[in-house]
């Protein structure tokens, strides 16, 4: 039978996604493109925002076009949270929640379509311990991930992940070390640590287990080159992870810390717990002590409440900050959360408005970050397929600047030193050194 796995969301996601493709034995299924005509489509869903809900629901309707009479299942965050919602879908057979869906293949044995869909959601807040999964490989990407940590205990006002993950969780120490040297040795040269909350790894194992502690262990396996985290909170950074990600030659020299707002009433409205001097404080450190760190950040516009003088306050925040992208995006109203019932909603208008702003702003913040690396080498972990505009190879350095050269297709997967030499609009162009 020919199976499609559709993905939407995190690296997180993507990852779980991994580890549902492998769950099908190879001898009695065959993976295809999701723009193939398919048996089974397998469609992993996000509900971080409402766009989110939308795309999730694309998915489903273009694998019911593609074959209408093939299996159809969906899982994921939407899955988790909205089931009763997705079971009115025309084609949907299967509803699998988020710690369900490892056992898919147990779960599509002996189904029928049928009128009704199939319902298998359990309660994800009585989960108290981390799903093992090992991945071999990820046939579609030059880097590998490794889930060390789900769930949330954060409860942001504007957020339903934390519902739909859980409580924190995370992989036992020793597990993560043997799926480390398992994808080392199976040739790939970077590694991203994914979770919910990353940093929060290991605050349920003991008082000796810490994110900062995984990575000293992590660090001295056997032919690693390239280590990266995936997003962290900046409540989570604490010094003794500054000085490993500073010292090391393996750690990428890249952080993704959400900021959301820099008003401080928003960010109490948010149940963040910082506020604006932390996270400024924050960036310095990092940019004093690595100069060279990519530092990424998320934020939201529109949030209630945010008037005219407190989005201000958030433009002036960012300029003053060394950031060097950011991924906008305006509020979504989740149900069951306490900020879709908050007062003084911002119109759509102006949330679109505010977003335009701080886009350009951060694209600033990129060109003057890249320009600053001209004439100057970077590392560059070449992807293994070319660009589809120019040809060309393509990469990214450790602090996430991605260069654009020449060169042969043997040079694919390959950690490799160029000489950044030119800018093209947003792009940088190489040269082998």
């Amino acid at each position: 039978m020919k199976v499609a796995i559709g993905t939407i969301g995190c690296k997180l996601n993507h990852f779980e996604s991994e580890a549902i493709q492998e769950a099908f034995d190879k001898d009695l299924f065959e993976i295809v493109d999701f723009k193939d005509k398919a048996d089974i489509y397998v469609i992993n869903t996000c509900t971080v925002t409402g766009k989110s809900d939308y795309r999730s629901r694309q998915m489903i309707r273009r694998a019911v076009n593609i074959n209408k009479d093939a299996f159809i299942v969906v899982t994921g965050c939407y899955g988790q949270l909205k089931h009763d919602e997705i079971a009115k879908l025309e084609g949907v057979d299967l509803i699998l929640g988020n710690e369900e869906k490892f056992d898919i293949v147990k779960h599509l044995n002996g189904l029928k379509k049928k009128d009704k869909p199939r319902i298998v959601v359990g309660d994800i807040n009585e989960r108290k311990k981390f799903s093992s999964l090992s991945i071999k490989s990820f046939a579609a990407y030059t880097k590998a991930f490794i889930k060390i940590q789900t769930g949330c205990d954060f409860s942001c006002s504007y957020c339903t992940i934390w519902k739909a993950r859980g409580p924190n969780r995370s992989e036992r120490p020793s597990a993560v070390i043997k799926q480390f040297e398992e994808l080392t040795l199976a040739g790939y040269q970077e590694i991203i640590l994914t979770g919910v909350c990353l940093g929060n790894y290991g605050s349920d194992l003991g008082k000796d287990a810490s994110l900062a502690s995984l990575l000293q262990k992590v660090e001295k396996v056997e032919g690693l080159k390239r280590l990266r985290l995936s997003s962290i909170e900046p409540i989570e950074i604490k010094d003794d992870l500054i000085d490993i990600v500073a010292s090391s030659s393996k750690i990428c020299h890249h952080l993704h810390i959400p900021l959301q707002s820099g008003d401080d009433h928003i960010l109490k409205l948010m149940n963040r717990k910082y506020d604006s001097d932390y996270y400024k404080n924050l960036i310095n450190t990092l940019r004093n002590k690595m100069p060279d760190i990519g530092i990424g950040a998320d934020i939201m516009v529109g949030f209630p409440g945010e008037t005219d003088e407190r989005f201000e306050n958030t433009k002036r925040l960012i300029e003053e900050l060394s950031l060097t992208y950011l991924h906008v995006f305006s509020f979504s109203k989740r149900e069951g959360t306490a900020a879709s019932t908050m007062p003084e909603q911002i119109p759509a208008k102006i949330k679109k408005e505010r977003s335009q702003i701080l886009r350009e702003l951060g694209k600033k913040k990129s060109l003057d970050f890249k320009k600053s690396f001209l004439g100057k080498e970077l590392e560059i972990l070449v992807e293994n397929t070319r660009d589809k505009d120019t040809n060309l190879l393509k990469g990214f350095s450790q602090n996430y600047i991605r260069v654009y050269f020449d060169g042969p297709n043997s040079l694919m997967k390959k950690i490799l030193p160029l000489k950044i030499k030119e800018m093209k609009g947003e792009r940088v162009y190489g040269e082998i050194i």
